[in-house]
């Protein structure tokens, strides 16, 4: 197709250079593969527009592939910020293609037009007809992988032994939830049929019935529980202790899922792992002190505020729990007791218990660490002493670990955002060196080792 400056033309180079064209009253026909395997077809009405394929001082030449109708249809041609318009009737005479030419004009009533000069008709041989079957269903799933550790590749399918999926829509009301058990299929990932919008995409793993971990509300109802209420607690005795072995818990988000009206992909939901493993070792300088010291006479926990979380893996609020040992050892003549730190234990340190002698040893599963949680939750490592016929037990020493561990990977030069490290490392220790003051009749700290 051809428009050219007509006898009144004031047309430039500059506008035909720009000059867009445009045919309205065309079909657009279609045939849909639905999901269920059925067809329906779809025609409408809408302008297409026309490509330029030259351009030149006086005119500029624009194709398109169209399917004529027998009924009218309208030519616009936007030149210099003019549009022209020709209407005509066209009828569909397969297998043959049409070449247009038209001159603009301004006449002396507007509106603006464009007169048809000539129409030739060029035989062709047509193509064979394509059946292009399309399949318009969605597929959107979430894969997980669990590399943010200090051990080689992804210890998903190892470590994860329950998911618990949350979906949230853009409102944050529960869309739907999902659970799945290992042992996991090769490539697992859990389909999600959700319509055209934005979400967010929550996963906790490791939620066993078996474990001292519980998210509320204990039922997720469609389009009326919120994200903000959501909440992953621990599950703590009496007094507010937790003092059991826990498993790896797991957490992992996509924020701001958007998912278009026709989508097929799967997004993969990094996990971290919340539950952290602390040893700590007390070494005894008990030198010149008469007798030993007795089980009772030793009280050793941690404090913490870090019972409960939102859906963000935030410390919500101020829940204290009393963290105490699930396994202990006491070595040389210090102390005695006839529990040991399991085998499991003692492997994952890379450390044999027999070799730490004239010390005491507790073993501590706490949960996540956070060094910049707001509100602020530092975690305590307390450490008292019951002396002997005296009411009230003597605190030896009180020492934030978040503190502590912050400072020691301040050494290694991570001064900022420590929160991917402390998530990485699952087991830290600390070495505290307690001393004998003859004078003051106590021990009192002498010195603190970290390491993870």
């Amino acid at each position: 197709m051809t428009v050219s400056g007509g006898t009144n033309s004031q047309l430039t180079t500059a506008d035909f250079s720009t000059a867009t064209a445009t045919i309205e009253g065309l079909y657009t026909q279609a045939k849909l593969q639905l999901e269920d395997g059925t067809f329906t077809a779809y025609q409408g009405k809408q302008p297409v527009t026309l490509h330029r394929k030259s351009v030149n001082a006086t005119s500029a030449t624009f194709e398109a592939l169209v399917l004529p109708v027998s009924e009218k249809i309208t030519f616009l041609f936007n030149v210099g910020g003019a549009v022209y318009r020709h209407t005509m009737t066209v009828n569909y005479a397969q297998g043959t293609l049409y070449r247009y030419s038209f001159a603009l004009d301004f006449p002396n009533l507007l509106p603006e037009t464009a007169t048809l000069l000539n129409t030739v008709i060029i035989p062709r041989n047509e193509a064979p007809q394509q059946n292009i079957s399309i399949d318009a269903s969605n597929s959107y799933a979430v894969a997980f992988k669990y590399t943010h550790h200090t051990y080689n590749g992804d210890r998903f399918y190892d470590d994860v032994k329950k998911i618990n999926l949350y979906v949230f829509d853009e409102h944050n009301l529960v869309y739907t939830t999902v659970t799945e058990l290992s042992p996991y299929e090769k490539n697992f990932n859990i389909p999600l049929d959700l319509p055209m919008g934005k979400y967010n995409i929550i996963a906790w793993g490791n939620a066993l019935a078996d474990q001292p971990f519980s998210i509320t509300p204990t039922t997720f109802v469609k389009g009326q529980t919120t994200l903000a209420e959501a909440r992953l607690l621990l599950q703590r005795e009496a007094g507010n202790l937790s003092r059991r072995e826990m498993e790896k818990l797991f957490f992992g988000e996509l924020l701001d899922v958007e998912i278009p009206l026709y989508v097929s992909r799967i997004d993969t939901i990094p996990l971290v792992n919340d539950t952290k493993w602390v040893r700590i070792v007390i070494h005894w300088d008990h030198t010149g002190v008469q007798g030993v010291i007795n089980n009772d006479d030793v009280y050793v926990r941690m404090e913490a505020s870090n019972a409960v979380y939102n859906f963000h893996n935030q410390f919500t609020q101020t829940n204290n729990v009393v963290y105490r040992p699930y396994a202990y050892y006491y070595s040389g003549s210090i102390l005695s007791t006839d529990e040991r730190i399991p085998e499991i234990s003692a492997y994952y340190w890379q450390e044999s218990i027999s070799e730490i002698s004239d010390t005491c040893v507790y073993d501590f599963n706490i949960l996540r660490m956070i060094p910049d949680n707001n509100p602020s939750s530092p975690i305590y490592l307390v450490l008292d002493r019951q002396r002997r016929l005296m009411p009230d037990p003597v605190n030896l020493t009180t020492i934030n670990i978040i503190q502590s561990f912050s400072d020691y990977f301040d050494k290694d030069g991570y001064t900022v955002n420590k929160q991917p490290l402390f998530d990485k490392y699952d087991y830290y220790r600390i070495d505290l060196y307690l001393t004998y003051d003859k004078l003051a009749g106590e021990y009192v700290t002498g010195g603190l080792h970290i390491q993870d």
